[in-house]
């Protein structure tokens, strides 16, 4: 439920199972059993259905007779359903599903405008895509066009700045391309149209680029 890694200690890294199972409708039958008044046939409380496997805050939490109204038996099985979904729908994912995030963010009548890495990953799932993770760190893959100045005004030096800095990163890009470190390219760009236009105009047609 928090996605916490419950299979090695966090600490030291060693391998160590930290999950504890437990029960969506309680095992036992009697009033103080967390939803075990559920008309769940006791043969089938141990089974796979009917387990979680949770992080000993959750387990505690879920359990808590105060929280059994809110984690009743329909809410937990969403939860273990939806989480099994996506478990499958990751590990579905193969290497060539990978894709290169190119973010642009520029400033939009004085607001600045962010792509942050969650809205990505989300974003990139729904189309059966994962971020290039090899790329981290580089940071060559984003271009930020909210700090150049004459944007209020819309100076020629805020557009050839920012067109100049558009091509220098895109030459980078190019570069990667050119290695077959990237195949596939995801385009996050929020910014004012004419640079936009100028983005399209650096992205050649050899890669496949979603937008």
């Amino acid at each position: 439920m928090c996605n916490k890694q419950l299979l090695d200690d966090q600490y030291t890294g060693v391998g160590v199972s930290v999950g504890q199972l437990a029960h969506i409708v309680g095992w036992s039958t009697s009033s103080g059993s967390p939803r075990g008044g559920d008309p769940l046939p006791a043969d089938d409380r141990n089974s796979e259905d009917n387990l979680m496997l949770l992080c000993y805050d959750q387990h505690r939490v879920i359990d808590n007779a105060s929280m059994w109204d809110r984690y009743d038996v329909d809410m937990l099985r969403r939860i273990k359903r939806e989480h099994e979904l996506r478990i499958r729908q990751l590990t579905a994912l193969r290497d060539e599903d990978r894709t290169a995030v190119l973010r642009v963010v520029g400033a939009i009548r004085g607001a600045g405008v962010t792509v942050n890495p969650q809205t990505v990953a989300a974003t990139l799932l729904s189309d059966s895509r994962y971020p290039d993770y090899s790329l981290i760190g580089i940071d060559e893959l984003e271009v930020d066009l909210r700090q150049l100045p004459g944007e209020a005004e819309t100076a020629d030096v805020y557009w050839l700045a920012g067109v100049a800095m558009i091509k220098d990163r895109l030459r980078l890009l190019s570069a990667r391309i050119a290695s077959e470190s990237v195949q596939h390219i995801s385009v996050f760009a929020f910014a004012r149209i004419p640079f936009l236009v100028a983005l399209g105009a650096e992205l050649d047609d050899a890669t496949p680029v979603r937008i």
